[in-house]
């Protein structure tokens, strides 16, 4: 999972969940810099969770193109929406299949799976599914499997995905209402303990999006400019902090984009950075990217009531 570089990344968040020293001394640099506790004014977050068809639809057109996900736990209705097409032509699906098996060598059914939710995610709606970014500008891994998208456009309409959709939609309706309250509990307590007063914030959005094809306690979280997401597939119980963690680049990277380091600040988390053990490249490569991972990092600690010794 990607984020912003220096000037930005328009592409994926990566998530990091190891816990090190350095969010604890890089907190300081970052609060003796902007006070940045006192700039969080009033804001209601654009927040919505709901079933999004353009994931179903690339899904289903991947489980149709011989996905396997071995061993993994599945939701019941995944068997159920396979079941569906198959009325679809052959020879769209030998083309589609054909293409998965080229693009599967080495990667992980998972790892894969993310990269066909990233293109979705990059698509407008149905039946067209444009691109909502020009191609050159595709992160890698959607732009790794981008030759799919027109399969998935014919799958869309030899299959009669709408129909489809409607069939299975009061299940995801019904898994959007289970996740519901336990959502926005996470939000709450997140947005008391950042003193966060509900208000508005302007036109991002962070979208939530339960996706029964989706592996078992699988998560995926992304960010395109100014919109958040965060996928996941069937669970008993969410899991709190990974969505915690992406709702809380939601509200906090805004503000790392918004203050500048001072040039005396990066010097000093150069050295850190480079004399820091363990510390992985992507850390090193981006400040910005460092200085608001550490912050979250940080907040999830407190808010966790972890020990001052074992935080350390």
């Amino acid at each position: 999972m990607e984020r912003t570089q220096s000037k930005r990344r328009s592409w994926l968040t990566c998530m990091v969940w190891s816990r090190s020293e350095c969010g604890f001394h890089l907190l300081l640099l970052i609060l003796a810099m902007s006070s940045l506790g006192a700039e969080l004014k009033a804001q209601k977050a654009g927040i919505s969770i709901h079933p999004d068809i353009r994931v179903f639809t690339m899904l289903a057109a991947l489980h149709h193109a011989g996905l396997d996900l071995g061993n993994t736990a599945v939701h019941p209705v995944q068997e159920q929406i396979r079941q569906e097409f198959t009325g679809v032509p052959r020879a769209l699906t030998e083309r589609m299949r054909s293409f998965h098996e080229s693009h599967t060598f080495g990667i992980k059914p998972g790892e894969l799976m993310s990269r066909y939710i990233s293109l979705a995610l990059l698509c407008e709606d149905p039946p067209e599914f444009k691109l909502s970014l020009p191609l050159p500008l595709l992160p890698p891994d959607a732009q790794s499997v981008y030759e799919f998208l027109e399969m998935a456009r014919q799958f869309y309409a030899a299959g009669r995905l709408e129909a489809v959709w409607s069939r299975y939609r009061q299940v995801y309706e019904e898994a959007v209402l289970a996740y519901q309250p336990v959502i926005n509990q996470i939000i709450l307590r997140t947005d008391g303990y950042l003193r966060l007063a509900s208000g508005s914030f302007l036109d991002r959005q962070f979208m939530i999006v339960p996706e029964l094809q989706a592996p078992s306690n699988s998560y995926n979280a992304r960010n395109y400019r100014e919109n958040y997401y965060l996928v996941f597939g069937p669970t008993q119980k969410l899991k709190i902090d990974e969505i915690r963690h992406q709702y809380l680049h939601f509200v906090l990277d805004h503000y790392a984009l918004r203050y500048t380091l001072p040039r005396e600040v990066r010097e000093e988390l150069d050295k850190f950075t480079a004399t820091a053990p363990n510390l992985e490249s992507r850390y090193r490569d981006d400040q910005q990217f460092l200085v608001i991972e550490s912050l979250i990092r940080a907040i999830e600690l407190r808010m966790n009531k972890v020990p001052e010794a074992q935080a350390q």
